[in-house]
């Protein structure tokens, strides 16, 4: 289990640094970089479903990663609407995740914290 988190370290300090309200500047020197670690970030169902029992998906970090990066970049930019594509898959994904085969949610937290992550890359996706 703690070899499954060790892939979680670097998105997850690249997402505190990124998002909106970080104490640190977002160096954008390194954005080619990020950028391919955001398009690739990823865990394994088995450890993704461990998460989202406890409240959090990986799916759903790894998609706001995207949101955040995708932010970033000027419309109509390949590189942003990889960053879209790739983020709308993962949050449908932790979407999924989040109900059971009947449509109820099972896992709240999760679901309340992925579906405004959901609902902004859609918007970023018909700018």
């Amino acid at each position: 289990s703690h070899f499954a988190m060790g892939s979680i370290h670097k998105p997850m300090g690249l997402l505190l640094q990124i998002c909106e309200g970080s104490s640190h500047p977002y160096d954008m020197d390194h954005m080619p970089e990020d950028i391919e670690l955001a398009l690739a970030c990823d865990v394994s169902d088995m450890t993704d479903n461990n998460l989202t029992g406890d409240g959090w998906s990986m799916k759903s970090m790894a998609a706001e990663l995207c949101m955040h990066l995708a932010r970033r970049i000027d419309a109509g930019n390949a590189a942003r609407e990889r960053l879209i594509d790739r983020g709308i898959m993962m949050a449908t994904v932790a979407q999924q995740r989040v109900k059971a085969s009947n449509g109820m949610v099972k896992h709240i937290l999760a679901y309340e914290a992925n579906r405004d992550i959901h609902k902004a890359l859609l918007l970023l996706a018909n700018e």
